[in-house]
């Protein structure tokens, strides 16, 4: 890479420090309506304090982050209440640091050691609180500036806003309590209201219909209605107000075609409050693991910010500077079963806030075809 090019990358990279990036944000749980909830929901919200934390002291002596546990099995499970929510607005933690994510090793990295081999030449990937892993969240500030507005909260939140891009949340099985052991938790990608048409803006009243992607959807296109989504946490629970799945799913970044967050051990949480006819969620988190080769991959969905009909994939320039970047950013196993066992580090952390509003699905569309700049085969994978 020339000195001049390595040069501008660097100084695009700086110039997104926290101070500017603060102003992209547009999560921020004490700006949120509280509305009017039924009363076990309220309750539980007063008694649980003001976040979705289950902290767990371990024999480390950490305060490990977690969501709420599990309630225990009552009467009053097995309720028959199911609502769909989509979301209303996204954070993508470029100023809240790991404030939005959970300790999804059951690691407090610094100062204990890392649950998994990092990258040769790595810096320590010290954990924030309670053991909160999200290095993505340092990446997104970092490349903000540089990817056409992809990695900018604001940018996705007005996209949704518009009924341009969304995602659909629907639970079943509530018993419309502030604990129920077990409901079920399916999560669609969303190409808006009304994908390729002219469409009105959403009126977040709750009847707002969003279309589903046929990629999420079990069937496809050919799926009939009631649809089954082929992301599914049919072992989600509520606790204390509190709705807590766990699974993989994917995340669409609006405005880059074909890229998403393909995030594995995902898990999903949000306070529960009453929206219209049906719920939505508030101070929402969704936490993962983002392989680093899924990573690299999807980077080839951004233009190059530097030559003009350029990839940021294969041999650009520029995806090389970035490159080294990502695999020494890797401070996870992309397989959670493989943490703490001397696996190499081949995946990021990553926290993502949100709230989401009572809503209806729509038709299945067929998902828009990925262009792939650098090829319908092409991947690529730290290490080679």
């Amino acid at each position: 890479m020339s000195a001049v090019r390595r040069a501008i990358v660097s100084a695009a990279v700086a110039a997104c420090g926290p101070g500017l990036i603060a102003a992209c944000a547009v999560y921020d749980p004490s700006l949120l309506s509280t509305g009017a909830s039924d009363a076990g929901i309220e309750a539980a919200r007063d008694a649980s304090g003001p976040n979705l934390d289950g902290a767990v002291e371990a024999s480390d002596g950490c305060q490990h982050a977690l969501p709420p546990p599990r309630p225990s099995i009552s009467d009053l499970d097995g309720g028959t209440i199911a609502f769909t929510m989509a979301l209303s607005n996204v954070d993508l933690g470029l100023d809240a640091g790991t404030a939005l994510s959970y300790d999804l090793d059951r690691t407090c990295t610094c100062p204990a050691a890392e649950s998994c081999v990092p990258a040769t030449g790595a810096p320590p990937h010290c954990d924030g609180d309670g053991g909160r892993d999200n290095a993505a969240g340092a990446l997104f500030s970092k490349f903000a500036l540089i990817s056409a507005g992809i990695f900018d909260s604001a940018n996705i939140t007005k996209r949704i806003s518009q009924g341009d891009v969304g995602m659909v949340l629907q639970v079943s099985g509530y018993n419309g309590l502030a604990d129920d052991s077990r409901v079920e938790l399916s999560v669609y990608i969303s190409d808006g209201i009304a994908p390729g048409t002219s469409h009105p803006a959403p009126a977040h009243d709750g009847s707002d219909v969003w279309s589903v992607d046929d990629s999420s959807v079990l069937g496809g296109l050919a799926a009939k209605p009631p649809f089954k989504s082929l992301f599914v946490d049919s072992n989600a629970y509520v606790a204390g107000g509190a709705l807590v799945g766990s699974l993989d799913f994917p995340f669409a970044l609006g405005g880059a075609q074909g890229l998403s967050l393909d995030l594995k051990g995902g898990l999903i949480t949000g306070r529960l409050q009453k929206s219209g006819a049906g719920y939505g969620l508030t101070e929402g988190r969704m936490a993962g693991r983002w392989s680093s080769r899924a990573v690299l991959t999807a980077m080839q969905y951004i233009p190059d910010p530097i030559v003009a009909n350029q990839w940021l994939c294969g041999s650009d320039l520029t995806y090389q500077a970035l490159r080294g970047e990502i695999c020494k950013a890797a401070d996870l196993t992309a397989d959670l079963q493989n943490d703490n066992t001397s696996a190499r580090c081949d995946a990021l952390s990553i926290g993502i806030g949100f709230t989401s509003e009572a809503a209806a699905v729509g038709n299945v569309f067929q998902a828009t075809p990925k262009a792939h700049p650098c090829g319908v085969t092409y991947t690529d994978q730290c290490g080679q």
